[in-house]
């Protein structure tokens, strides 16, 4: 039996509105491009909701994960 693994943080299954258009990003992205997400685009209200819910400030350090194969990212915290 084969099994298919699908990796949520890198790959693009959260959809998002960017300026005037509706793209896929992974996790990883909507972190790195937050600046640039002007809303989500979920086909229903409760996937919005279930993705608003994500603690950035624990969850994205894990999820970035310094030492991952992505290369180095930087996260920035409190007021800038």
């Amino acid at each position: 039996m084969t099994r298919t693994a699908y990796d949520l943080r890198s790959e693009p299954w959260v959809a998002v509105r960017i300026d005037d258009r509706i793209e896929e990003l992974s996790l990883r992205e909507v972190f790195h491009r937050a600046g640039d997400i002007r809303a989500l685009a979920g086909e229903i209200a409760t996937q919005n909701a279930a993705i608003a819910t994500f603690d950035a400030d624990d969850f994205a350090p894990r999820l970035l994960d310094l030492s991952s194969e992505h290369g180095s990212v930087g996260i920035v915290h409190g007021d800038r």
